[in-house]
């Protein structure tokens, strides 16, 4: 048993899906990636990082998403797209669901308030992961991380959906910003982070998501000294050279 031992915790979700501050007197040094866990904690912010291995290739895509299907990401991106649509902007959209879940009596019952509440973006949600709908946008083959990442440099935009009760930034978010994209979200939380900058970051409403042509034509400002203090090997010294 070392008494000499430094020990550091790194949280990846929020403390509203489970309460960690039971667990922070075993640590030294505690780091969120949920800002408002940051200022109603002992935790110190600190968002995901990047890794260098991003590639640049030439722009294929006005606005792409990869990522699983949860808290109304496939209704978000039927509306975006929808749009897109209309205005000839060109996108890539693959959301990850193998519909194999079974309806348990919890998403039973969950599926039934979402009707009582007219909440179309859950019942998508849950007739997607019980594979009783069927959609372009889905698939039931993961995406290798490279390839998440090359379909990144491809694009001008990144729409990123977060989960509603979460106020940190996506990885999504940090490697389209590693990258010097702009991205599109609904974390209406990301005007609280310190690397906020409205010319690379566009809130929309997950309830009612209305894409700015605008933003998405529009030259984005240098993020790369702000972003270079989350490459992996920066981020790794934040946490271990206190």
């Amino acid at each position: 048993f070392n008494c000499n031992i430094k020990t550091i915790l790194y949280l990846w979700d929020s403390l509203n899906y489970f309460d960690f501050k039971s667990n922070f007197k075993f640590f030294d040094r505690i780091y969120t990636f949920d800002y408002n866990d940051s200022q109603n904690s002992l935790a110190e912010f600190l968002p995901f990082y990047w890794t260098p291995n991003l590639t640049n290739v030439s722009t294929k895509y006005s606005v792409s998403l990869v990522g699983s299907c949860h808290d109304g990401r496939l209704w978000i991106a039927d509306k975006v797209a929808k749009q897109l649509d209309d205005m000839g902007f060109s996108y890539f959209f693959k959301i990850v669901c193998d519909g194999k879940a079974k309806m348990t009596p919890s998403m039973y019952k969950q599926l039934i308030k979402s009707y009582l509440k007219g909440d179309e973006a859950s019942i998508l949600d849950i007739k997607a992961l019980t594979g009783k709908v069927t959609h372009p946008f889905l698939t039931s083959v993961s995406t290798p991380i490279d390839e998440t990442n090359n379909i990144i440099a491809m694009s001008e935009c990144i729409l990123d959906t977060d989960i509603d009760y979460q106020a940190g930034p996506t990885p999504r978010l940090i490697w389209a910003l590693a990258l010097g994209k702009k991205v599109v979200t609904t974390n209406k939380n990301i005007v609280k982070i310190p690397f906020y900058n409205n010319k690379n970051i566009f809130i929309i409403d997950r309830r009612n998501p209305i894409i700015n042509p605008n933003f998405i034509t529009s030259k984005a400002d240098d993020m790369s000294s702000v972003m270079e203090k989350y490459r992996i090997d920066n981020w790794v010294k934040i946490l271990l050279e206190k």
